[in-house]
């Protein structure tokens, strides 16, 4: 993970790759995700759109499933 993401105190979904600033949409609840796992020390977590990587966090994996970028146009000024 880059310093960007840690200098904001972001995280990012190992699943889906969404985070703090660009949630997903859970088609099941019809809202954007949540956390159902975060770790802010990391930057990383499980949203509720990848809930079923809930386990495997929680056997202690906390490796991405999908290659993730931050692009630096998506921070804010």
């Amino acid at each position: 993970m880059g310093l960007l993401p840690k200098l904001m105190n972001v995280a990012v979904c190992i699943g889906c790759g969404c985070d703090d600033l660009h949630a997903c949409w859970d088609d099941n609840t019809q809202q954007p995700c949540h956390w159902t796992r975060v770790d802010y020390n990391i930057g990383r977590g499980v949203c509720s759109c990848c809930e079923d990587l809930v386990s495997e966090w929680d056997s202690g994996c906390r490796e991405f499933q999908v290659p993730v970028e931050i692009a630096v146009s998506d921070v804010p000024a």
